[in-house]
């Protein structure tokens, strides 16, 4: 079956990200959503501008082109009601030449110009089952109250952990996973630079205690940590059946995937990458870095 894909990026301010989603992108998902199939992914991102980036999957391209054209005008129609200031310059490890796109405004097709790590969508297929779990807990979730920088680090931090439940980590080695990491966080400075470090580490250490806490001592979980469990879990063992693929690609590939939805920058996605490395090799866990 052939696949239509529409690309559309917002440009608003990060600190309002919350009221378009809940305004314009999660009534998409409600009782009044289209009577169509279809699937919308959403990549947050804040290079050259803080921006909500979404590919809506379609197998019918002129229902798509109504479906995409009507949604772009109800989403111009909210810019224009609720305008932003215009987004800081951020700091990102990779330089580029041209200036921040203005808030406030829409583009098609500016994905792979705007996301880290950001792969061709059609050679995702296999992982489109969690592009879609992420996509949808960052709808439900994060357009319930206002966004910013620690916001997205900690989901990036929870959605890291619950692929390691996914996979192998059983409830009762969760204490001893949680000070092992927590350690890794406190002493993993290597070539990072020390105000990189230094911001990072306080905050990940913090949000890491608030995680095992939820893990270890809550008798239910949330529905949607439940729900990313289960996906990862099922498409992990259909994958590997399928594919031979190893967990160490596994682990890769979703590691990659998270960072690109969540908006991670380059220098923190590093960070993170390197703290996690460091962690699966201390301990010996078969995953992505084991050797």
């Amino acid at each position: 079956m052939k696949l239509y894909y529409y690309r559309i990026s917002i440009f608003y301010g990060l600190d309002k990200w919350h009221e378009l989603i809940y305004s314009c992108i999660l009534p998409l998902f409600t009782d009044n959503s289209p009577s169509f199939s279809f699937q919308c992914i959403l990549y947050l991102s804040t290079f050259r501008g803080d921006s909500i980036n979404i590919t809506f999957i379609l197998n019918n391209q002129k229902i798509g082109l109504i479906f995409v054209n009507q949604f772009k005008k109800e989403v111009c129609d909210f810019l224009i009601a609720h305008p932003t200031l215009q987004s800081k310059n951020r700091i990102h490890n990779i330089k580029y030449v041209f200036k921040n796109f203005s808030n406030d405004t829409l583009y098609y097709g500016l994905h792979g110009e705007l996301i880290n790590n950001f792969s061709a969508e059609g050679k995702l297929r296999d992982f489109r089952s969690i592009q879609n779990i992420i996509s949808k807990i960052v709808i439900n979730q994060l357009s319930k109250e206002q966004i910013d920088n620690d916001t997205l680090l900690s989901f990036t931090l929870w959605l890291y952990i619950l692929v390691d439940i996914s996979i192998e980590l059983k409830k009762e080695e969760l204490k001893d996973y949680y000070q092992k990491l927590f350690l890794v966080l406190v002493h993993n400075s290597n070539g990072f630079e020390p105000h990189l470090y230094l911001r990072l580490n306080n905050t990940l250490q913090a949000f890491l205690t608030e995680i095992y806490e939820d893990l270890f001592f809550k008798r239910e979980l949330a529905s949607w940590v439940e729900e990313f469990i289960f996906t990862c879990s099922k498409l992990f063992n259909e994958i590997k059946l399928k594919n031979g693929f190893s967990t160490q690609f596994f682990h890769f590939k979703l590691i990659t995937i998270i960072n690109s939805h969540l908006g991670i920058n380059y220098d923190t996605g590093a960070f993170l990458t390197e703290c996690m490395r460091t962690f699966y090799l201390n301990n010996n866990i078969n995953s992505l870095y084991k050797e």
